[in-house]
């Protein structure tokens, strides 16, 4: 008897194991969904971007550089990729210099625009001035320096 039931449990056990190493899937479902989030970006001036101080253009050498470390702040918030636009609005006959925070790199905003681009996320940035008060010019008519700055969205397309 003990020999038929070891017998029978082994038969058993050979037999539900091979099932098991057998067994497929019956049935397997996907679902494919697709998300569309709008973008979203938000500029917010901390501090603007203004050296009027009176004080300044009277004590400056013409020719000589002026360096304004740490001007200004914005922070920059975007779920996609940006392009913040810096333009000058008040120093003509001034060469101004622009560059973020840190960098080494001075691009030039002489009556024009200087763009600087990043990624999704929030990003502080502050920068560095440098004017340079050409030779021939009259100190008594520089007002001061002020800048402005607009956020575009980076477009891309696919084809």
């Amino acid at each position: 008897m003990k020999k038929a039931l070891i017998i029978s449990t082994l038969v058993f056990l050979t037999l539900a194991w091979g099932n098991v190493i057998r067994a497929e899937t019956m049935v397997e479902k996907s679902i494919e969904a697709r998300l569309f989030i709008p973008p979203y970006q938000e500029l917010s001036v901390i501090e603007p971007i203004r050296i009027d101080d009176p004080k300044i253009w009277a004590e400056a050498n013409l020719g000589e550089p002026l360096i304004f470390k740490n001007t200004g702040q914005v922070k920059v918030y975007s779920n996609t990729g940006w392009v913040l636009n810096v333009q000058n609005k008040t120093a003509e006959g001034l060469q101004v210099f622009i560059r973020p925070k840190g960098e080494v790199k001075w691009e030039i905003l002489n009556g024009g625009s200087v763009s600087f681009s990043g990624s999704h996320g929030k990003k502080f940035l502050s920068w560095d001035i440098k004017i340079i008060i050409p030779p021939e010019s009259d100190l008594g008519e520089i007002q001061g320096l002020a800048l402005k700055e607009t956020l575009f969205q980076v477009t891309l397309t696919t084809r």
